[in-house]
């Protein structure tokens, strides 16, 4: 027995996916019946999976390995490897781009993936809480200074910076709207 990071359905609510903690794998469970299916080996650790809009593709990070895994959701399978700078958490997918926090550095980064997976540095930010995407906007909250910047995607510049509630933990897209 082991201990959930993250559970994400897939296959339109058939299966889970699952990472625990010291387990170098991913588990495929039925919904239907809670059987263990198969167990996707993995070269390292993997924490937090993010399933594309299509639904096809898993991507689960392994901060230890600066790497993140690029699972076949259609065969359950490792297809990809990609290798990132530092400690990667706080995995978003927004249409072609994922971002992330290095959080050993504080450094933001993005990843193209219509262009190989490309790396592009964001810049520093410090205690980033959560990450949001919309319209070409980083959105950054900081937990200890309770504030949201803003940054253009297109420029890397600041855009905006404003406080918002004490101690925010999560950011959410819906719509126009940012929550």
């Amino acid at each position: 027995k082991s201990i959930p990071i993250d559970i994400e359905s897939v296959s339109n609510g058939k299966f889970l996916l699952v990472t625990s903690y010291d387990r170098p794998f991913v588990d495929v469970i039925s919904v239907a019946d809670s059987r263990f299916i198969k167990q996707i080996n993995l070269s390292s650790n993997p924490e937090e999976i993010v399933i594309n809009e299509a639904g096809d593709k898993a991507y689960v990070t392994s901060p230890t390995a600066s790497t993140i895994f690029v699972i076949d959701l259609k065969n359950m399978t490792l297809i990809q490897k990609i290798k990132v700078n530092g400690y990667c958490e706080k995995l978003i997918l927004a249409g072609d781009k994922m971002f992330y926090v290095d959080k050993l550095k504080n450094e933001i980064w993005a990843i193209e993936t219509q262009k190989d997976y490309e790396l592009r540095d964001i810049g520093k930010f410090p205690n980033v809480s959560s990450i949001a995407f919309y319209n070409d906007r980083l959105y950054l909250s900081s937990r200890t200074k309770s504030r949201i910047a803003v940054i253009d995607y297109t420029t890397l510049g600041l855009a905006n910076e404003f406080t918002t509630v004490n101690k925010p933990v999560a950011m959410h897209v819906y719509g126009e709207n940012l929550y």
